[in-house]
């Protein structure tokens, strides 16, 4: 790591098991790590799940004029060829081919406004996905004499499904009226799609794969294509670890307009106001980097040649230091003029200094450890937040981006695999891939993520005025009644707790009582009390609840820890603190 970098890593604590009431152990768990969206102290946080009849969610984009997202569904036929044998046990030449679940590949649309379906585009007539076996599905030749039983191969590797989905959202009609145009790649078969989305479905026209010529492949293990809606421009990442590019396409035409030699290019971010393309890279170095292309000094020459790259090298005009991660997918912040990379080999977040004024410029600035494994990330500028879709996790993690630190993780129904955000709402969108489904549980979830309002703080003393003329001595009152006790201005920081066991351990600023208070879903689990005669250290111990014994005999539990402390006389408690915890599954003991 280099000397301008540090590393934030957030993890659990383990604690031994407990013995006082029910064997249970007890720990702190990594933020985010929990299977329900436990709001960290300051933040609040809402999910909503919107039913899309995606089987095979991949990524998704926004259309932030016309307030539309939208998702790509890449589930593929899938076939059996079953191979006859002759009464001597030898294969006959002869098989019977059965499709045992249809392509549903799709890309759908909903409102970001109110969250209500707009539209569907069928992907399953198109070549190659259509489910007829003679028109791009394939068999493993595999079939000959002690061949036996079935022969099974996944239409995913020939037909023509959305991975990739983008949005030119400024285009329009022939009459002039707004109609985006939609924009997918398809990994598997190299080609990408160009229709406008008044249109029904996409037909076999709207997908190309070759260059001006009409013959020379254009495309190589083509991945995610991001889409310039001031000038009308796709540019796609042609994945080679030693030999690959960035594709320009001009939409309107749908021709390659230039190539760009670019090893490794696995992810793209682009700003449309300074017209800068951000290039992750997938190398075979030991550490990757992202580089700065300048699309104004590229030579759009119309290449005839994979190879043909003419002078665009000169284009990739600048580069990060090595991120200390591998597979660097990167994410623009505009506003701080950052590059956050989702290191999916890595299991890590890289920050990046973009600002070509800064001493920093191009230097790591940080490395943050996310909550999962990072598929894809986007920043939304305005509200200061980062999300990284952490596909191995399912999980969405969520970064402040005014000090680039992780908040928590938001746990999602699946695979979390593309996020994008809708800038007028500030909600995220994540799609979520679950595989082999045939009931639509690929679904697409909104996450909102707020700040919670700071507490009011008090403005600044006003002048004191000038003294008045003394007044006479007026005579001797009675004696006054005693004045009531203050309360004294105390505070329980998470530093000052420890739990050990079923035991927990905090520092009393005086003599009172200490409560804790263990709750999930709304039921108390664990609680206990203590009292402090006295400045100094206080022991108290958690017992489990009846609820909280039969939840533990069937699972562990996940609540939250809650601290009071109540000065001697008073009532109502001086400080109160909050953390997350998990209550492991009781193994075999009984509650006494």
């Amino acid at each position: 790591m280099s000397p301008s970098a540090s590393r934030t890593r957030r993890g659990a604590r383990g604690l031994a098991a407990g013995t006082a009431v029910a064997t249970a152990a007890i720990a702190l768990l990594p933020a985010g790590a929990s299977a329900e969206a436990v709001n960290q102290p300051g933040w609040s946080v809402s999910t909503q799940t919107l039913s899309t009849g995606i089987n095979l969610g991949y990524e998704t984009a926004i259309d932030p004029v016309h307030r539309r997202v939208y998702a790509a569904d890449a589930q593929a036929t899938t076939a059996t060829r079953t191979y006859s044998r002759g009464a001597d046990g030898q294969f006959t030449g002869a098989y019977v081919d059965e499709i045992t679940r249809a392509s549903t590949g799709k890309v759908v649309s909903f409102s970001t406004a109110n969250h209500s379906f707009q539209k569907s585009w069928d992907y399953t007539g198109l070549l190659g996905t259509n489910g007829v076996l003679n028109s791009g599905f394939t068999f493993p030749a595999t079939a000959g004499p002690g061949t036996t039983g079935v022969t099974t191969t996944n239409n995913v590797q020939t037909g023509n499904l959305p991975y990739s989905v983008a949005i030119d959202h400024s285009t329009k009609n022939a009459a002039g009226q707004d109609d985006p145009t939609i924009v997918t790649v398809q990994t598997r078969t190299g080609t990408v799609a160009i229709f406008p989305s008044s249109q029904d479905k996409p037909k076999d026209s709207d997908l190309f794969s070759t260059l001006a010529d009409g013959t020379t492949k254009a495309f190589t293990r083509v991945r995610a294509g991001v889409v310039d809606s001031t000038r009308h421009k796709l540019y796609v990442a042609n994945y080679n670890a030693s030999e690959g590019s960035v594709s320009v396409i001009d939409i309107p035409t749908r021709k390659v307009e230039a190539i760009i030699p670019l090893p490794g290019a696995v992810g793209l971010a682009l700003d449309e106001e300074s017209n800068t393309l951000f290039a992750g890279t997938w190398t075979t170095q030991p550490s990757d980097t992202v580089k700065i292309i300048d699309l104004n000094k590229v030579d759009r020459n119309i290449p005839t040649s994979m190879t043909d790259f003419g002078q665009n090298a000169q284009a990739v005009v600048a580069s990060t230091e090595p991120l200390n991660a591998v597979d660097a997918r990167p994410a623009y912040d505009p506003v701080g003029k950052k590059i956050y990379t989702a290191n999916n080999n890595s299991k890590s977040i890289s920050v990046v200094d973009a600002n070509p004024a800064s001493p920093t410029y191009l230097k790591l600035l940080k490395t943050i450890e996310p909550a999962g494994t990072p598929n894809s990330i986007k920043v939304d500028p305005q509200r200061r937040l980062v999300y990284s879709a952490d596909h191995t996790g399912k999980v969405v993690s969520v970064i402040d981006a005014t000090t680039d630190t992780f908040v928590q993780g938001v746990p999602t129904a699946g695979n979390a695999l593309d996020v994008d955000i809708d800038p007028a709402s500030g909600v995220a969108y994540v799609s979520n891939q679950t595989s082999g489904s045939t009931t639509g549980q690929g679904v697409l979830q909104a996450i909102t993520v707020t700040r919670d309002a700071p507490a009011p703080v008090a403005g600044p003393k006003g002048d004191t005025g000038a003294p008045g003329p003394a007044g006479p001595t007026g005579p001797a009152g009675p004696a006054g009644k005693p004045g009531a006790s203050g309360t004294a201005k105390v505070s329980i920081s998470l530093s000052s707790l420890r739990v050990i066991g079923t035991r927990v351990t905090a520092q009393a600023p005086g003599a009172g009582t200490f409560r804790a208070t263990v709750k999930s879903s709304g039921r108390t689990i664990a609680s206990g009390s203590a009292t402090a005669k006295k400045k100094g250290t206080v022991r108290l111990t958690l017992k489990v609840t009846k609820a909280g014994a039969a939840l533990l005999k069937k699972k562990a539990v996940k609540g939250t820890l809650t601290v009071q402390f109540t000065p001697k006389g008073e009532k109502a408690a001086a400080a109160q603190r909050s953390t997350a915890i998990r209550l492991a599954k009781a193994r075999g003991a009984k509650r006494r």
